[in-house]
């Protein structure tokens, strides 16, 4: 059967004979078939057999429709909304962990202030606090794969961030692996977090470093240009824009992606690598921050060809963003006297905080959840000066007891917590009255200078915008 590829000659016959032999009419058949060059595409046919005036066969009418451009996006959506689910499941996982390394990590961070640097169990004790902040660095990745972490988005110079990685990676990779770039000297600006940004350029080049790994001569390279994705190209692509955009273009030299393995490349903890060699999260983390951009990113591979990803980042527009450099506190500057409220539901976070609040100098209260804290507040609201809500709570939930706190007191300074660093409710909260964002887990310093720029806050002045949250 000419145009009909081997695979799908096995089904074609019976369908054939049914129409001819029984006048059994096709409707809507799937299956794929070789135009003239031999390209191989998707079809969907429908056909129907008529008769002569004595009632024999004496034809078909055959209606070939070409549906790879709809097969297509099928793949994509179901692709997209597989990785949508394990984005959920991710950053739910990210957020409970960060429960359990905020109570290892503040325990032993108390338990360090009291111990001296010559003392038997002072470097234990550091492994500990190290550790948990590994484990914290996990969880970072798994919700910035999720699109639930901060981003703080400014102009962005994507040549600039490509050469510091190259410097960065210098150092790091083999002699014999050569690192070439080629960028566009007009490139144009992207708005971006460009500590994210410096994350995708870093994984994709340690991803291109390992694969070149076993490979004589290896090379990697970094390729940026202005494009434009028209309409005929988006319509291709689920979720993709049409516009302008800068063009990242990261090319090695490598052993390739097998094709099975490309399906599942962008997953966290999806790794080929041996146990103990990598967490599967890096190229997870990539396809997050670009999502989180509004980007696109896509690959090209075939095993022992090497690999081609190219990403994709919209141009800023409009007027550019003002930044404001923040000067650190000094350790001495971020105790206080002040009274403060914690509301979490978590024991060990409420334990571990207000034993370091009253070290700082300060008073701590703490309650349970939502009602309890609303309890608390309308007593003590005169000698109150901040709350420190965590914002995913059973019950009344952070959000609903912040619009409470601001009924009893409009000029309550309260700072939110959360596991999830940048959701709909945070900025939710923020837009309602919050004045502060407190990332999951967290160090004393980190609370300690948080509280003390809300309580220094003057009147009109916001210490903190919190996250920029892509909807």
């Amino acid at each position: 059967i000419p145009f009909v590829p081997a695979a799908e000659k096995p089904k074609t016959p019976a369908r054939i004979e049914a129409l001819v032999t029984q006048g059994a009419p096709c409707q809507d058949f799937q299956t794929q078939r070789l135009t003239k060059e031999g390209r191989l595409i998707d079809v969907s046919i429908s056909a129907s057999r008529y008769d002569d005036h004595e009632g024999k066969p004496a034809g078909s009418l055959v209606v070939l429709h070409d549906i790879s451009e709809r097969k297509m996006l099928e793949a994509q959506l179901i692709q997209a909304q597989k990785m949508e689910g394990i984005g959920t499941l991710a950053g739910g996982i990210a957020h409970d962990f960060n429960n359990i390394l905020q109570a290892i990590s503040g325990y032993g961070q108390i338990i360090l202030m009291n111990k001296s640097a010559d003392d038997p169990d002072y470097q234990k004790l550091e492994a500990i606090v190290n550790t948990a902040q590994k484990g914290s660095e996990l969880t970072r990745g798994l919700l910035v794969f999720s699109r639930k972490m901060e981003s703080k988005f400014k102009p962005v110079d994507l040549n600039q961030e490509i050469r510091q990685v190259r410097n960065l990676l210098e150092r790091t990779i083999p002699r014999m692996i050569k690192i070439e770039l080629d960028l566009s000297e007009d490139l144009k600006t992207i708005k971006a977090d460009s500590v994210q940004i410096e994350q995708v350029i870093m994984n994709l080049g340690v991803n291109a470093r390992d694969a070149i790994a076993d490979v004589d001569n290896g090379m990697m390279t970094f390729k940026t240009e202005n494009v434009i994705l028209d309409e005929d190209y988006c319509k291709t692509q689920l979720e993709v824009i049409p516009g302008e955009y800068v063009l990242l273009k990261v090319t090695d030299t490598g052993c390739g992606i097998e094709k099975e393995v490309g399906k599942h490349i962008f997953e966290p903890f999806f790794t080929t690598k041996a146990a103990g060699e990598g967490t599967g999260l890096g190229l997870a983390m990539v396809y997050g921050i670009v999502k989180k951009h509004n980007g696109h990113i896509t690959f090209e591979s075939e095993p022992g060809q090497g690999t081609v990803f190219k990403v994709y980042f919209p141009v800023l527009k409009g007027a550019e963003l003002s930044l404001k450099e923040e000067k650190p506190r000094s350790k001495s500057a971020l105790g206080g006297t002040e009274t403060v409220l914690l509301v979490d539901d978590e024991k060990t976070i409420l334990e571990v905080v207000q034993d370091m609040l009253i070290r700082f100098g300060y008073t701590a209260l703490v309650a349970e959840n939502g009602e309890s804290a609303l309890g608390i507040y309308q007593k003590e609201k005169d000698r109150i000066q901040v709350v420190i809500l965590d914002l995913n709570m059973p019950g009344m939930g952070g959000q609903k007891c912040l619009v409470e706190l601001l009924s009893i007191n409009p000029e309550v300074k309260v700072i939110i917590a959360s596991g999830y660093t940048a959701n709909r409710k945070v900025q939710e909260a923020l837009d309602i009255g919050a004045l502060a964002f407190l990332p999951k887990p967290y160090y004393h310093t980190e609370i300690l200078r948080k509280i003390r720029e809300v309580c220094d806050k003057q009147p009109g002045n916001s210490p903190d915008s919190g996250p920029e949250v892509s909807t």
